[in-house]
Parts: C-alpha cells; sequence; structure tokens
C-alpha cells in the first residue's frame, strides 16, 4: 500500500467515523424532544441510540487498529529494505 492509498483509506475511516457522530448528534436531540411520558418513543430511540453506539465502537476498533496495524508493517518492511 503507497502513501497515497494509506492517506485514502484514513481519510475515508474518519469522513465514516464523523459521519456516525453527526447521526448521532441528530439522534440525541431528537430523542431529547420526546415527551418523558411517550415510553413507546423513547424506548425505540433508546434502541437506535443503543446501536449507534455498538456501530462507533466497531467503528474506532476495527477501523483504527486497521490502520494502525498497516502502519506498523510499512514500517518494518521499510526497515528491513533499508
Amino acid at each position: 500500500m503507497n502513501q497515497q492509498q494509506h492517506d485514502n483509506f484514513f481519510e475515508g475511516v474518519i469522513r465514516g467515523f464523523i459521519k456516525l457522530l453527526e447521526e448521532g448528534k441528530v439522534l440525541v436531540i431528537t430523542c431529547e424532544a420526546i415527551p418523558r411520558w411517550n415510553k413507546i418513543e423513547k424506548y425505540k430511540y433508546a434502541k437506535r441510540l443503543a446501536e449507534l453506539d455498538l456501530s462507533l465502537r466497531r467503528h474506532l476498533t476495527i477501523e483504527f487498529q486497521a490502520g494502525q496495524l498497516v502502519r506498523n508493517y510499512k514500517e518494518k518492511i521499510n526497515k528491513k529494505l533499508d
């Protein structure tokens, strides 16, 4: 993977993470507007918030760790070639 591909990969990862954060912001604002007595809607949004939390965790652990591994292997290969 050359430097351009590496940069594009991380740019895509960051864009995806920002998109998830923006969706979360909208979801939280919408959830705050639900009246306290409307338990059914609260439940629906709580479920969606839990799914968002899982997506964020997955994104952070998998995508960022994969990028870190690529960077580490690239550095090791470059050291061996020198």
